[in-house]
Order: structure tokens, then C-alpha cells, then sequence
């Protein structure tokens, strides 16, 4: 094949898009989590265990967790925080996930276009419904359980593939 026979170890098609750099760059490097490091993510989840497992994949990462417990924290800390992602759980207390959702789109705060990820353990119909009729508001959803792999691919897809 030309590329070995040219003294190279591996090539990227153009027109490159940055995932593809993280890619190769993880290939060669043996870590693909890097992309990541510093990331200030915003997690909107009520369950103490689903905080536990989400902080631990996110900083894992080297991710910067931000924790609100309900909706109307999720949109204050919006209001006030520019994050680089939002992960929010669909079902919340005092205002739904998708209620704050639409506030952080609409309103007045920092994450207008901030890449937002709703997590959900039964409603996913409901989900993919408000990603097709409104895909400016949810950019993707993880299910519940959610793992580490699945969460790595949603946030790479979300701020570098966008």
C-alpha cells in the first residue's frame, strides 16, 4: 500500500474533521480520553447513585462536574455557568428536564448553544419525539444505565463532531 511504501504510518481523507484527529491521536497515543480533560459539564440528575456514577465516568475524563438536583437549579446555574456540554436527566423535580431544557434555548443564559444530552431509563419514544420535532433543543440522549463507553461517544459526537 502507497502510504508505507511512502514511509508513513497512517493518513486522515480530507476533508478532516477534528474527531478523526482525536482518533488517530488516541490510536497512536494509547489514550483517547484526553479530548475531554477540562471540559465543564453541567449534570442535571435527582438520584444520588445516578450523580455518583455520572461524576465518576465525567471525571474520569478529566471532566469538571457541576451537580444541580432539580430543573430549576439546572437553569440557574445555565443562567450564570457557560459549560461545554449539559447532561440532563429527563425526569426531574420542581421542573422537568425538558421544561429547563427549553428555558436554557429560549432564555436569557450563558448556554444558548451549548450541546445538551438528556439521560432517561424509560422515556426514550418520548425523547427521540422531541429530537425529531425540535432539534435544536436536545442534540442526543443516553438510556439508563447509562456506561462509560456510551458516554464517551455522545460527548465526542456532541462537541467535536458537531
Amino acid at each position: 500500500h502507497r502510504c508505507s511504501i511512502a514511509g508513513m504510518d497512517d493518513y486522515l481523507n480530507k476533508p478532516v474533521k477534528e474527531a478523526q484527529i482525536e482518533d488517530m491521536l488516541a490510536k497512536w497515543t494509547g489514550s483517547r480520553d484526553k479530548f475531554l480533560l477540562g471540559k465543564k459539564i453541567l449534570v442535571a440528575e435527582d438520584s444520588q447513585v445516578n450523580q455518583m456514577i455520572i461524576t465518576a465516568i465525567l471525571e474520569s475524563f478529566g471532566c469538571v462536574v457541576d451537580l444541580a438536583v432539580d430543573g430549576l437549579e439546572a437553569v440557574s446555574k445555565a443562567t450564570h455557568h457557560k459549560y461545554d456540554a449539559i447532561l440532563m436527566d429527563f425526569n426531574l423535580p420542581k421542573l422537568s428536564g425538558l421544561d429547563a431544557i427549553k428555558i436554557i434555548r429560549e432564555g436569557e443564559t450563558k448556554n444558548i448553544g451549548t450541546p445538551i444530552v438528556t439521560i432517561t431509563a424509560t422515556d426514550a419514544d418520548e425523547v427521540k419525539k422531541e429530537i425529531a420535532n425540535n432539534p435544536q433543543n436536545i442534540n442526543d440522549f443516553l438510556m439508563k444505565p447509562i456506561n462509560k463507553e456510551q458516554v464517551f461517544q455522545v460527548l465526542r459526537s456532541i462537541i467535536y463532531m458537531a
